[in-house]
């Protein structure tokens, strides 16, 4: 397998009907990339500048079945 990214990863793991829960940490803090993201299946999408603040909450509420995007 070639390595992938984040979105190609989360898609192979959609089309493998993988029921894996996905957080995307990052330093991509566009709406472009966010929606492509969630589009592929993602739960959660922290920006790598937010996780101290972020990533409790965001692990809590896709363990609760929510989605979480930082601000």
């Amino acid at each position: 397998m070639k390595l992938l990214n984040g979105i190609d990863a989360r898609m192979y793991l959609k089309h493998s009907h993988s029921s894996a829960k996905v957080m995307f940490l990052t330093i991509h803090n566009d709406s472009d990339s966010d929606s492509a993201a969630f589009r592929s299946g993602a739960k959660v999408y922290v920006f790598k500048t937010r996780m101290a603040a972020d990533l409790v909450v965001a692990v809590r509420g896709v363990l609760a079945g929510r989605k979480f995007l930082s601000h």
